[in-house]
């Protein structure tokens, strides 16, 4: 039998959602496996497993230093080898190629390369749009919260997050005479998203080009929990990892969030009043 793979430094186990293994074509003794992450979430986690090595040393990584140093997305999907006798590797940020896994070449070290090209990989969680500016913004797994950029199109910038969730968008109102500019009212698209467990849940607003946007983070305080009040991670062990939540229609400033329990805000998620039982 030979050792496990090393899992990544925070402990999660990597084997239920991205896992990939493939057998050497020309070693029998060695083996590749992908797992979700490693390195803190910074490179994808891909091993060479040699079963002819001692017990407790038949794992290394084939990412960062052990790739000369490179890395494929993290949280794997597929593996199988080219025509070449490279490896491809599908993962959540697309496709990646390994060049000369077994070392077969010292002038080429095994090194990482993304073979995307035009492909524009994502799976999306949710997309809001405004017509203020006429952006989008999305919610997409393991590659953060994007959002459309003005003047460029099919151009994307990245604002949070490792994994994006549910987006929403609305207008709101701003005073310029709050950043010195005179008293003119304009509207101004508003965003609200978040990561996963609804962690950096944040609110921006989309300021004209002559001034940065506002963000905020969202406090998320369930009345009637003490002084300070428990934000609602804290209250309530049923926040899902893609957390449900939606503005209302009419008055942006109040918000739904469906737990296994249901919760209302009226000042755009500050804090929260329950509707119904306690969890």
């Amino acid at each position: 039998a030979m050792d496990y793979p090393n899992n990544p430094p925070d402990g999660r186990s990597s084997f239920r959602h991205h896992f990939a293994i493939l057998a050497d074509r020309r070693n029998p003794n060695v083996v590749f496996v992908a797992l979700r992450t490693s390195n803190g979430n910074l490179y994808g986690n891909v091993q060479w497993g040699d079963a002819s090595q001692p017990a407790g040393s038949q794992f290394a990584p084939l990412v960062g230093n052990g790739a000369n140093p490179s890395s494929p997305h993290p949280d794997s999907r597929d593996m199988v080898f080219d025509a070449n006798g490279n490896i491809l590797q599908s993962d959540d940020g697309g496709i990646f190629r390994l060049f000369d896994p077994s070392t077969t070449d010292p002038e080429v070290p095994p090194h990482w390369e993304s073979v995307n090209g035009d492909i524009r990989t994502a799976e999306l969680y949710s997309v809001a749009y405004t017509h203020r500016h006429n952006r989008l913004i999305a919610g997409a797994q393991d590659n953060g919260i994007v959002l459309s950029d003005e003047f460029v199109p099919q151009s994307w910038q990245v604002i949070c997050c490792g994994d994006g969730a549910i987006v929403q968008a609305a207008v709101t109102e701003v005073d310029l005479l709050d950043f010195g500019f005179g008293e003119l009212e304009i509207d101004a698209p508003i965003y609200y998203y978040s990561g996963q467990n609804l962690g950096n849940f944040t609110r921006r607003i989309d300021l004209p080009l002559l001034f940065d946007d506002i963000v905020e983070q969202i406090g998320l305080v369930v009345n009637g929990t003490g002084n300070p009040g428990l934000t609602l991670d804290s209250f309530d062990t049923t926040v899902q990892f893609i957390q449900p939540y939606v503005l209302n229609a009419v008055d942006a400033t109040r918000m739904l969030i469906g737990t296994s329990f249901l919760y209302e805000s009226t000042d755009q998620g500050e804090t929260l009043t329950q509707l119904g039982g306690p969890p």
